[in-house]
Protein backbone atom coordinates (compact mmCIF):
# COMPACT_ATOMS: atom_id res chain seq x y z
CA UNK A 1 0.00 0.00 0.00
CA UNK A 2 1.34 3.58 -0.88
CA UNK A 3 1.78 6.84 1.32
CA UNK A 4 -1.13 7.79 -1.05
CA UNK A 5 -3.35 5.20 -0.02
CA UNK A 6 -2.45 5.09 3.62
CA UNK A 7 -3.43 8.99 3.83
CA UNK A 8 -6.62 8.42 1.90
CA UNK A 9 -8.05 5.64 4.73
CA UNK A 10 -6.93 7.86 7.56
CA UNK A 11 -10.23 9.02 7.79
CA UNK A 12 -11.60 5.97 7.88
CA UNK A 13 -9.48 4.29 10.23
CA UNK A 14 -9.43 7.88 12.47
CA UNK A 15 -13.52 7.19 12.46
CA UNK A 16 -13.12 3.56 13.26
CA UNK A 17 -11.22 4.33 16.27
CA UNK A 18 -13.16 6.92 17.52
CA UNK A 19 -16.33 4.43 17.56
CA UNK A 20 -13.86 2.12 19.38
CA UNK A 21 -13.60 4.42 21.89
CA UNK A 22 -16.99 5.61 22.38
CA UNK A 23 -18.47 2.73 21.90
CA UNK A 24 -16.48 0.01 24.14
CA UNK A 25 -14.10 0.30 27.05
CA UNK A 26 -10.89 -1.67 27.14
CA UNK A 27 -12.02 -4.40 29.42
CA UNK A 28 -11.28 -8.06 29.60
CA UNK A 29 -12.29 -11.34 28.73
CA UNK A 30 -15.37 -12.86 26.34
CA UNK A 31 -17.45 -9.78 27.32
CA UNK A 32 -15.38 -7.85 25.64
CA UNK A 33 -15.22 -9.58 22.59
CA UNK A 34 -18.71 -10.15 22.64
CA UNK A 35 -19.04 -6.23 22.57
CA UNK A 36 -16.63 -5.98 20.24
CA UNK A 37 -18.18 -8.53 17.75
CA UNK A 38 -21.51 -6.64 17.92
CA UNK A 39 -19.90 -3.01 17.29
CA UNK A 40 -18.48 -4.91 13.81
CA UNK A 41 -21.51 -6.30 12.97
CA UNK A 42 -23.37 -3.27 13.31
CA UNK A 43 -20.51 -1.31 11.67
CA UNK A 44 -19.85 -2.77 8.85
CA UNK A 45 -22.12 -4.63 6.04
CA UNK A 46 -21.88 -7.85 7.89
CA UNK A 47 -23.83 -10.29 7.96
CA UNK A 48 -21.95 -13.02 10.76
CA UNK A 49 -18.81 -11.59 12.77
CA UNK A 50 -17.21 -14.45 13.71
CA UNK A 51 -14.44 -14.45 16.35
CA UNK A 52 -12.53 -17.46 17.01
CA UNK A 53 -9.53 -18.34 19.73
CA UNK A 54 -6.58 -20.81 19.50
CA UNK A 55 -6.97 -23.56 22.03
CA UNK A 56 -3.95 -23.82 24.19
CA UNK A 57 -4.32 -27.37 24.67
CA UNK A 58 -4.84 -28.00 21.26
CA UNK A 59 -2.95 -25.71 18.90
CA UNK A 60 -4.49 -26.68 15.87
CA UNK A 61 -8.06 -25.83 16.61
CA UNK A 62 -10.15 -22.68 17.09
CA UNK A 63 -12.72 -22.19 19.60
CA UNK A 64 -15.32 -19.54 18.86
CA UNK A 65 -15.62 -17.14 22.10
CA UNK A 66 -18.18 -14.27 20.35
CA UNK A 67 -20.26 -14.27 17.38
CA UNK A 68 -22.85 -12.29 16.33
CA UNK A 69 -25.68 -12.35 13.53
CA UNK A 70 -28.99 -11.80 12.95
CA UNK A 71 -30.34 -14.78 14.57
CA UNK A 72 -27.40 -14.95 17.50
CA UNK A 73 -25.27 -17.78 18.56
CA UNK A 74 -27.15 -20.29 20.54
CA UNK A 75 -23.55 -22.56 21.46
CA UNK A 76 -19.91 -22.68 21.45
CA UNK A 77 -18.51 -24.77 18.85
CA UNK A 78 -14.62 -25.66 17.90
CA UNK A 79 -13.33 -25.84 14.88
CA UNK A 80 -10.21 -28.03 13.34
CA UNK A 81 -7.85 -26.11 11.43
CA UNK A 82 -5.94 -29.09 9.21
CA UNK A 83 -7.29 -29.54 5.68
CA UNK A 84 -9.89 -26.12 5.88
CA UNK A 85 -9.26 -22.44 4.88
CA UNK A 86 -8.95 -21.90 8.73
CA UNK A 87 -5.49 -23.27 8.73
CA UNK A 88 -4.39 -20.39 6.59
CA UNK A 89 -4.94 -17.83 9.61
CA UNK A 90 -2.09 -18.96 11.20
CA UNK A 91 -0.37 -17.01 8.72
CA UNK A 92 0.52 -13.39 9.78
CA UNK A 93 -0.31 -10.21 7.51
CA UNK A 94 -3.23 -12.51 4.77
CA UNK A 95 -6.09 -11.36 4.55
CA UNK A 96 -7.99 -15.08 3.73
CA UNK A 97 -10.56 -14.67 1.16
CA UNK A 98 -13.66 -16.96 2.02
CA UNK A 99 -15.72 -18.98 0.76
CA UNK A 100 -18.13 -20.60 3.08
CA UNK A 101 -20.69 -23.53 2.23
CA UNK A 102 -18.88 -26.66 3.46
CA UNK A 103 -20.05 -27.84 7.10
CA UNK A 104 -16.69 -29.05 7.51
CA UNK A 105 -15.48 -25.70 7.64
CA UNK A 106 -17.78 -24.07 9.99
CA UNK A 107 -20.59 -26.42 11.06
CA UNK A 108 -24.47 -25.34 11.63
CA UNK A 109 -25.83 -22.59 13.25
CA UNK A 110 -24.15 -20.68 10.18
CA UNK A 111 -26.72 -20.06 7.16
CA UNK A 112 -26.19 -21.61 3.59
CA UNK A 113 -27.06 -18.13 2.09
CA UNK A 114 -23.36 -16.56 3.44
CA UNK A 115 -21.59 -17.20 0.96
CA UNK A 116 -18.72 -14.92 0.86
CA UNK A 117 -16.51 -13.38 4.06
CA UNK A 118 -13.14 -12.60 5.17
CA UNK A 119 -10.91 -13.22 7.66
CA UNK A 120 -7.37 -12.64 9.45
CA UNK A 121 -5.13 -14.37 12.04
CA UNK A 122 -5.17 -12.38 15.42
CA UNK A 123 -1.55 -12.35 16.71
CA UNK A 124 0.66 -10.71 19.74
CA UNK A 125 3.54 -8.87 19.86
CA UNK A 126 5.73 -11.87 19.45
CA UNK A 127 4.04 -13.53 16.36
CA UNK A 128 2.14 -16.04 18.28
CA UNK A 129 -1.66 -16.61 17.07
CA UNK A 130 -3.70 -15.80 19.25
CA UNK A 131 -7.11 -16.61 16.94
CA UNK A 132 -8.92 -15.44 14.06
CA UNK A 133 -11.31 -12.77 13.08
CA UNK A 134 -13.87 -13.41 10.24
CA UNK A 135 -16.73 -11.21 8.81
CA UNK A 136 -19.20 -12.83 6.63
CA UNK A 137 -21.79 -10.78 4.40
CA UNK A 138 -24.56 -12.23 1.55
CA UNK A 139 -22.59 -9.73 -0.80
CA UNK A 140 -19.65 -10.54 -2.75
CA UNK A 141 -16.62 -8.62 -0.71
CA UNK A 142 -13.54 -7.09 -2.59
CA UNK A 143 -10.24 -7.79 -1.03
CA UNK A 144 -9.31 -4.12 -2.07
CA UNK A 145 -11.78 -2.40 -0.58
CA UNK A 146 -12.53 -0.08 2.75
CA UNK A 147 -13.67 -3.75 4.71
CA UNK A 148 -10.35 -5.16 4.80
CA UNK A 149 -9.13 -2.11 6.12
CA UNK A 150 -11.79 -2.19 8.76
CA UNK A 151 -11.25 -5.22 9.79
CA UNK A 152 -7.16 -5.12 10.16
CA UNK A 153 -8.10 -2.32 12.94
CA UNK A 154 -10.89 -4.39 14.76
CA UNK A 155 -8.63 -7.38 14.36
CA UNK A 156 -5.62 -5.76 15.78
CA UNK A 157 -8.06 -4.93 19.08
CA UNK A 158 -9.46 -8.60 19.16
CA UNK A 159 -5.73 -9.63 19.63
CA UNK A 160 -5.00 -7.18 21.95
CA UNK A 161 -8.18 -8.11 23.99
CA UNK A 162 -7.27 -11.90 23.48
CA UNK A 163 -3.67 -11.18 24.89
CA UNK A 164 -4.63 -9.21 27.90
CA UNK A 165 -7.29 -12.26 28.60
CA UNK A 166 -4.49 -14.73 28.47
CA UNK A 167 -1.74 -12.98 30.06
CA UNK A 168 -4.38 -12.21 33.02
CA UNK A 169 -5.88 -15.75 32.67
CA UNK A 170 -1.67 -16.84 33.76
CA UNK A 171 -1.08 -14.56 35.94
CA UNK A 172 -4.11 -15.99 37.97
CA UNK A 173 -3.14 -19.25 37.38
CA UNK A 174 0.16 -18.07 38.81
CA UNK A 175 -1.04 -16.34 41.59
CA UNK A 176 -3.29 -19.28 42.56
CA UNK A 177 -0.27 -21.68 42.02
CA UNK A 178 2.38 -19.60 44.24
CA UNK A 179 -1.05 -19.40 47.03
CA UNK A 180 -1.59 -23.50 47.15
CA UNK A 181 2.36 -23.58 47.30
CA UNK A 182 2.20 -21.12 50.50
CA UNK A 183 -0.55 -22.77 52.14
CA UNK A 184 1.26 -26.07 51.40
CA UNK A 185 4.86 -23.80 53.33
CA UNK A 186 2.73 -22.89 55.59
CA UNK A 187 1.12 -26.32 56.73
CA UNK A 188 4.52 -27.82 56.56
CA UNK A 189 5.50 -24.61 58.83
CA UNK A 190 2.67 -25.77 61.29
CA UNK A 191 3.84 -29.47 61.32
CA UNK A 192 7.22 -28.90 61.93
CA UNK A 193 6.23 -26.43 64.60
CA UNK A 194 3.92 -29.09 65.92
CA UNK A 195 6.39 -31.69 65.34
CA UNK A 196 9.16 -29.40 67.56
CA UNK A 197 6.43 -28.78 70.56
CA UNK A 198 6.21 -32.34 70.66
CA UNK A 199 9.67 -32.95 70.64
CA UNK A 200 10.39 -30.38 73.30
CA UNK A 201 7.77 -31.86 75.25
CA UNK A 202 9.43 -34.78 75.14
CA UNK A 203 12.77 -33.23 75.97
CA UNK A 204 11.17 -31.94 79.60
CA UNK A 205 9.25 -35.10 80.34
CA UNK A 206 12.51 -36.46 80.27
CA UNK A 207 14.27 -33.65 82.19
CA UNK A 208 11.94 -34.14 85.05
CA UNK A 209 12.53 -37.97 85.01
CA UNK A 210 16.18 -38.17 84.88
CA UNK A 211 16.36 -34.93 87.43
CA UNK A 212 13.83 -37.08 89.84
CA UNK A 213 16.39 -39.76 89.86
CA UNK A 214 19.34 -37.71 90.06
CA UNK A 215 18.11 -36.22 92.94
CA UNK A 216 16.52 -38.90 94.78
CA UNK A 217 18.02 -42.20 93.79
CA UNK A 218 21.60 -40.34 93.61
CA UNK A 219 21.20 -37.54 96.19
CA UNK A 220 20.13 -40.78 98.73
CA UNK A 221 23.08 -42.71 97.69
CA UNK A 222 25.12 -39.65 98.28
CA UNK A 223 23.85 -39.21 101.96
CA UNK A 224 24.12 -42.88 102.73
CA UNK A 225 27.44 -43.36 102.11
CA UNK A 226 27.64 -39.70 103.75
CA UNK A 227 26.36 -41.38 106.93
CA UNK A 228 28.40 -44.61 106.80
CA UNK A 229 31.73 -42.54 106.64
CA UNK A 230 30.68 -40.63 109.61
CA UNK A 231 29.90 -43.75 112.04
CA UNK A 232 33.34 -45.88 110.48
CA UNK A 233 34.78 -42.19 111.68
CA UNK A 234 33.13 -42.15 114.71
CA UNK A 235 33.80 -46.15 115.67
CA UNK A 236 38.03 -45.95 115.04
CA UNK A 237 39.38 -46.09 118.64
CA UNK A 238 42.66 -44.49 117.12
CA UNK A 239 42.56 -43.39 113.42
CA UNK A 240 45.17 -41.16 113.67
CA UNK A 241 45.67 -37.65 111.94
CA UNK A 242 46.34 -38.75 108.22
CA UNK A 243 42.90 -40.82 108.37
CA UNK A 244 41.17 -38.09 110.46
CA UNK A 245 42.14 -35.63 107.05
CA UNK A 246 41.14 -38.77 104.57
CA UNK A 247 37.87 -38.62 106.23
CA UNK A 248 37.23 -34.67 106.37
CA UNK A 249 38.38 -34.66 102.23
CA UNK A 250 35.99 -37.83 101.56
CA UNK A 251 33.14 -35.70 103.61
CA UNK A 252 33.84 -32.26 102.06
CA UNK A 253 34.31 -34.29 98.43
CA UNK A 254 30.63 -35.79 99.17
CA UNK A 255 29.42 -32.63 100.27
CA UNK A 256 30.47 -31.39 96.74
CA UNK A 257 29.08 -34.40 95.02
CA UNK A 258 25.78 -33.45 96.72
CA UNK A 259 25.62 -30.21 95.76
CA UNK A 260 26.30 -30.43 92.00
CA UNK A 261 24.02 -33.86 91.65
CA UNK A 262 21.39 -30.65 93.04
CA UNK A 263 22.44 -28.46 90.66
CA UNK A 264 21.80 -30.77 87.61
CA UNK A 265 18.82 -31.73 88.68
CA UNK A 266 17.32 -28.33 89.34
CA UNK A 267 19.03 -27.40 85.31
CA UNK A 268 17.17 -30.40 84.02
CA UNK A 269 13.79 -29.29 85.48
CA UNK A 270 13.20 -27.12 88.82
CA UNK A 271 11.13 -28.76 90.60
CA UNK A 272 9.69 -25.18 92.05
CA UNK A 273 8.45 -24.89 88.36
CA UNK A 274 6.12 -27.90 88.88
CA UNK A 275 5.74 -27.09 92.40
CA UNK A 276 5.02 -23.28 93.16
CA UNK A 277 4.73 -22.39 89.35
CA UNK A 278 5.66 -19.54 87.13
CA UNK A 279 6.10 -16.56 88.56
CA UNK A 280 8.05 -18.05 92.04
CA UNK A 281 10.19 -20.24 89.67
CA UNK A 282 11.59 -16.92 87.87
CA UNK A 283 12.13 -15.33 91.26
CA UNK A 284 14.16 -18.38 91.77
CA UNK A 285 16.12 -18.16 88.32
CA UNK A 286 17.08 -14.78 88.64
CA UNK A 287 18.55 -14.39 92.48
CA UNK A 288 20.93 -17.47 91.14
CA UNK A 289 21.17 -15.52 88.02
CA UNK A 290 22.23 -12.42 90.41
CA UNK A 291 24.64 -14.83 92.48
CA UNK A 292 26.71 -16.18 89.54
CA UNK A 293 26.81 -12.76 87.56
CA UNK A 294 26.65 -9.90 89.80
CA UNK A 295 24.16 -8.29 87.85
CA UNK A 296 21.56 -5.69 89.19
CA UNK A 297 18.00 -7.47 87.90
CA UNK A 298 14.82 -5.92 88.57
CA UNK A 299 12.19 -8.42 88.27
CA UNK A 300 7.88 -7.76 88.20
CA UNK A 301 5.08 -9.88 87.93
CA UNK A 302 1.50 -8.65 87.77
CA UNK A 303 -0.46 -10.45 89.32
CA UNK A 304 1.73 -12.36 91.33
CA UNK A 305 -0.70 -14.92 91.50
CA UNK A 306 -0.22 -15.87 88.03
CA UNK A 307 -1.83 -18.78 87.13
CA UNK A 308 -0.89 -20.36 83.99
CA UNK A 309 -1.54 -23.91 82.13
CA UNK A 310 1.82 -26.34 82.92
CA UNK A 311 2.63 -26.80 78.92
CA UNK A 312 2.57 -22.80 78.54
CA UNK A 313 4.48 -22.20 81.87
CA UNK A 314 6.74 -24.41 80.52
CA UNK A 315 7.35 -22.62 77.12
CA UNK A 316 7.49 -19.19 78.88
CA UNK A 317 10.04 -20.41 81.79
CA UNK A 318 11.96 -22.15 78.73
CA UNK A 319 12.32 -18.68 76.51
CA UNK A 320 13.33 -16.44 79.96
CA UNK A 321 16.04 -18.62 80.49
CA UNK A 322 17.20 -18.30 76.81
CA UNK A 323 16.68 -14.44 76.88
CA UNK A 324 18.79 -14.48 79.71
CA UNK A 325 21.51 -16.73 78.76
CA UNK A 326 21.83 -14.04 75.66
CA UNK A 327 21.82 -11.44 78.00
CA UNK A 328 24.78 -12.87 80.04
CA UNK A 329 26.61 -14.01 76.93
CA UNK A 330 26.72 -11.44 74.60
CA UNK A 331 24.98 -8.19 76.09
CA UNK A 332 28.01 -6.69 78.21
CA UNK A 333 25.34 -5.40 80.43
CA UNK A 334 25.07 -4.07 83.95
CA UNK A 335 20.79 -4.13 84.39
CA UNK A 336 18.50 -6.53 83.40
CA UNK A 337 14.66 -5.79 84.02
CA UNK A 338 12.40 -8.39 83.74
CA UNK A 339 8.58 -7.98 83.24
CA UNK A 340 5.81 -10.96 83.45
CA UNK A 341 2.19 -9.86 83.09
CA UNK A 342 -0.98 -10.49 81.82
CA UNK A 343 -2.51 -8.63 79.30
CA UNK A 344 -6.41 -9.68 78.36
CA UNK A 345 -6.22 -12.82 77.05
CA UNK A 346 -3.14 -13.31 76.49
CA UNK A 347 0.65 -13.73 78.27
CA UNK A 348 3.68 -10.67 78.15
CA UNK A 349 7.13 -11.38 78.77
CA UNK A 350 9.90 -8.48 78.36
CA UNK A 351 13.30 -8.39 79.03
CA UNK A 352 15.24 -5.93 78.96
CA UNK A 353 19.36 -4.89 79.24
CA UNK A 354 21.15 -1.88 79.24
CA UNK A 355 24.06 -3.55 77.05
CA UNK A 356 25.70 -3.18 73.48
CA UNK A 357 23.03 -3.74 71.79
CA UNK A 358 22.07 -6.44 69.13
CA UNK A 359 23.27 -4.77 65.98
CA UNK A 360 21.93 -6.22 62.25
CA UNK A 361 20.27 -9.46 64.14
CA UNK A 362 20.77 -12.81 61.30
CA UNK A 363 18.60 -15.34 62.55
CA UNK A 364 20.67 -17.90 60.79
CA UNK A 365 24.03 -17.03 62.35
CA UNK A 366 25.17 -19.49 65.96
CA UNK A 367 24.97 -16.90 68.42
CA UNK A 368 21.16 -15.74 67.25
CA UNK A 369 20.09 -20.15 67.65
CA UNK A 370 18.50 -19.33 70.58
CA UNK A 371 16.36 -15.99 69.70
CA UNK A 372 14.89 -18.34 66.49
CA UNK A 373 14.14 -20.92 69.54
CA UNK A 374 12.12 -18.49 70.98
CA UNK A 375 10.51 -17.26 68.00
CA UNK A 376 9.72 -20.79 67.51
CA UNK A 377 7.93 -21.67 70.73
CA UNK A 378 6.01 -18.00 70.79
CA UNK A 379 4.47 -18.92 67.62
CA UNK A 380 3.42 -22.22 68.27
CA UNK A 381 1.54 -20.76 71.28
CA UNK A 382 -0.08 -18.35 68.60
CA UNK A 383 2.23 -15.11 69.72
CA UNK A 384 4.53 -12.99 68.29
CA UNK A 385 8.12 -12.00 69.14
CA UNK A 386 9.50 -8.42 68.90
CA UNK A 387 13.14 -7.21 69.16
CA UNK A 388 13.98 -3.29 69.94
CA UNK A 389 17.77 -3.13 69.77
CA UNK A 390 20.23 0.16 69.34
CA UNK A 391 23.75 0.03 68.67
CA UNK A 392 25.24 0.55 72.50
CA UNK A 393 21.53 1.30 74.04
CA UNK A 394 20.58 -2.24 75.02
CA UNK A 395 17.65 -4.98 73.61
CA UNK A 396 14.56 -5.54 74.53
CA UNK A 397 12.75 -8.33 73.53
Amino acid sequence: MSQEDRDASDPREELLLRELAAGMRPRNGEGSLRTLVRHIGRTLPAGWVLLFECLQTTPRSLRLVAGWGPEGFSEIFEVELDGTIFERFLEKDLTVAMWVGNRTMVPQPLSPSLVRGLGMGLFDAHDRCLGSLAVLSDHPISLDGPLEAALQIYASYAAAVLDRARTITALEREIQQRRIAEEDLNISYRNLRDLAHHLQSIQEDERGRMASQIHDELGQVLTALKIDLAWIRNHLEDPGWKIEERFESIGQLIDTTVRTVRRIATELRPRILDEMGLFPAMDWQIEDYRQRSGLSYRFSCEPEELAVEPDLATAVFRSFQELMVNVLRHADATQVEVRLQRKASALELVVKDDGRGLGDLDFRSQNSFGLLQVQERVKYWGGTMSIESSQGGGTAV
